[in-house]
């Protein structure tokens, strides 16, 4: 097999779960990856994506380097990947930008090869597949951070961005533990039945997000720092840096932004106060922190007092590369942003279960992206080829960071 210099790389996909398999589709044929385009086959393919932890040909393997081949195995972090010849790793969840690397170190070897074969005139068809002498030798997954990568779970937060792509269709263990992690497991309601209204609300005021809102809008408005006093501690609004300061840990933060427990929190404002680092050891950027603690106080629920039918307005978008987000994120602000539609009309028109819908507004109610209109509008039907023109763009910034 031959390869054009500078051509783009031909991706086949080989025996991928449904879910995996509609999103990289959806991802090459997107024009997203300058480097690759999705081909057909796996005979005449530059490289082949495979999930290791599922059935493939195993004599795949031992022939990449005869058929001018590569392999990109995905694997679960647990796994042991391969360190095959012509093989490269990369965790699942799929980050797109780690795929993308890995494809770039691909196509670099194959130039490179390209041209050391135009310059010698008697190179082989692979020599480009033999391992490299001069420093272009594949980097190992363990050095891009490709396994075990809690820095960069750390950092952002958001290791799973594919997952807003992924449909209701997938019923793996570890799916189903993310749903019900980020937004619990109600089932869908009937909006004219009272008994069951009253399973979707909650009352900000006793979780902690509210008040972190609230010490978020004092600080605006009087352009000072703000205190946020609990009964287990307090909080520091940094209105320079939008920074919120505490020292509570990992798992007592998780706690507090699920429980209704700040029913008595004060927000003072705080001008003249000075932070002692030894009570405001850890620091978070505001916003985020905000979307987080709305999202875990929501668990598929809405603030009491929320319309269903009213129409959604879309103030912004948030910097979903930056927040912490979970499958159906995009779809869902996609149709804000290009429809009059309410609560219910998403979840009836999308096709998606209502929880994601009701945590996704409240996190971006918590953080000024929506509201719902004080004016009921038709609604109308889902133009979905403008949908799908909004849905591209969102990906294509989202899949450049």
């Amino acid at each position: 097999m031959n390869i054009q210099h500078n051509s783009k790389l031909k991706i086949s996909l080989n025996n991928l779960d449904d879910i995996t398999q509609n999103t990289l589709k959806f991802f090459f044929k997107s024009n997203l990856c300058e480097k690759a385009e999705l081909n057909i086959k796996d005979d005449n393919a530059n490289v082949l994506i495979i999930d290791l932890d599922r059935q493939y040909n195993k004599e795949i393997i031992p022939n990449l380097k005869k058929n001018n081949q590569f392999v990109i195995f995905l694997h679960n972090e647990m796994n042991t990947p391969l360190s095959e010849e012509n093989t490269y790793n990369v965790t699942k969840p799929v980050q797109i930008k780690y795929l993308k690397q890995q494809i770039s170190f691909i196509a670099q070897r194959i130039n490179d090869a390209k041209k050391s074969n135009d310059d010698s005139g008697d190179a082989t068809k692979n020599n480009f597949a033999a391992p490299a002498n001069d420093g272009q030798s594949k980097p190992s997954s363990q050095s891009l951070g490709l396994i075990n990568n809690k820095s960069h779970t750390q950092n952002f937060e958001n290791n799973h961005l594919n997952m807003a792509l992924k449909n209701s269709t997938d019923s793996s263990t570890l799916n189903q533990y993310k749903a019900h992690k980020h937004v619990g497991s109600n089932r869908d309601i009937n909006p004219d039945n009272p008994e069951e209204l009253n399973k979707i609300y909650h009352n900000p005021k006793k979780y902690l997000y509210h008040h972190l809102v609230q010490a978020v809008k004092l600080g605006k408005d009087n352009k000072s720092n703000v205190l946020i006093k609990t009964l287990f501690g307090n909080l520091f609004f940094d209105y320079k840096s939008q920074v919120l300061f505490h020292s509570f840990d990992n798992a007592k933060m998780r706690y507090f932004k699920s429980s209704p427990l700040f029913i008595e929190t004060k927000v003072v404002k705080a001008s003249l106060f000075k932070m002692a680092k030894k009570d405001y050891s850890i620091s978070q950027d505001a916003e985020s922190l905000i979307w987080q603690s709305a999202i875990s106080a929501s668990k598929g629920r809405l603030p009491l007092g929320t319309s269903l039918t009213q129409a959604i307005e879309m103030n912004c978008w948030p910097n979903f590369s930056r927040l912490l987000v979970f499958r159906y994120v995009i779809q869902i602000a996609a149709a804000w942003s290009t429809h009059h539609m309410s609560l219910l009309d998403t979840a009836s028109q999308l096709k998606i279960p209502q929880r994601y819908i009701f945590t996704l507004y409240n996190a971006m109610l918590a953080i000024g992206c929506v509201k719902i209109d004080n004016v009921i509008q038709g609604t109308g039907k889902i133009n979905r080829k403008k949908m799908k023109k909004v849905f591209s763009k969102i990906l294509s910034h989202i899949f450049s960071h």
